[in-house]
């Protein structure tokens, strides 16, 4: 049986790199969720008291999102998004996409990188993973390139 030690040890850099991409990901999508319901806010009319009642939070915690988390804020996590779309009737996802400019096509970061055929298998694990396993996994890499954990 492989053990994933080994399986970390012998593909660590490669584990790194998917970590780092998603790290990347994570504060892309962070800014654009903001950038986008900052956008709602100022075509809506509404002032941040009536935007916080409409999307179902307290006023300061909206004042926080509204912030960021860059600037010592929140983001908009993956409970309050869908209650954001919903309140302005906007499809899924409508918050992580870019509305400033067109869409191109989209290429898959194996088509983009000269990619080992393991690297694109690890990549396609790591996004089929949830969130919070990709989380864990990530800290795991982390503290095993750190050494503070034994390989």
């Amino acid at each position: 049986m492989y053990h994933i030690d080994t399986y970390l040890t012998n593909h660590i850099d490669t584990l790194l790199r998917v970590s780092i991409r998603y790290n990347l990901q994570m504060d892309k999508r962070s800014q654009l969720r903001r950038i986008n319901m900052l956008a709602l806010l100022k075509h809506s009319g509404l002032n941040n008291k009536e935007f916080a009642q409409r999307i179902g939070v307290a006023a300061t915690y909206f004042g926080q999102v509204k912030k960021g988390h860059e600037n010592g804020g929140r983001n908009i996590g993956n409970s309050l998004a869908p209650e954001i779309e919903k309140a302005f009737k906007k499809p899924s996802g409508w918050l992580d996409q870019d509305h400033t400019k067109p869409i191109k096509q989209k290429q898959t970061e194996s088509e983009v990188m000269d990619l080992t055929d393991n690297q694109k298998l690890i990549l396609k694990h790591f996004d089929n993973m949830s969130e919070g396993d990709k989380d864990s996994l990530i800290i795991a890499l982390m503290a095993i390139a750190a050494g503070k954990t034994q390989r």
